[in-house]
């Protein structure tokens, strides 16, 4: 066999083993639960995300304010438009909308806004 031959052989073989970035593509449909935390305040959550479509709910009233609406992945980002109607007696940034990072693994999902939210997502 040539050193050709062989270089490629080794370099298709390097190229299977390859894993992607762990930001990008980690977002797998399913449903999840987990926690939200802000500012070391916890409530346990749970989402399903199912064809651009989410749904889910707080332990906690409003803590965070999930409900409904769209999402949209686009690399290491989620942008979520939330569909439900809200009153003002609370913090409107509590509402799961805007622009989120995501990463994680396997079942494992974490999504973390800029303001410091995080969402601790595992599939059950």
């Amino acid at each position: 066999m040539n050193s050709t031959k062989i270089i490629l052989i080794i370099t298709l073989a390097l190229c299977i083993g390859c894993k992607k970035d762990p930001k990008t593509g980690s977002f797998k449909e399913g449903t999840y639960e987990g926690v939200f935390e802000r500012n070391g305040e916890q409530a346990k959550v749970n989402i399903v995300f199912s064809k651009g479509i989410f749904s889910g709910k707080s332990e906690t009233i409003k803590f965070p304010a999930i409900c409904e609406g769209k999402y949209v992945v686009e690399d290491d980002k989620v942008f979520f438009s939330n569909g439900c109607f809200w009153s003002a007696d609370f913090d409107w940034t509590l509402i799961l909308t805007g622009e989120w990072e995501h990463k994680g693994s396997g079942d494992e999902l974490i999504l973390t806004k800029s303001n410091g939210d995080v969402y601790s997502l595992k599939k059950p």
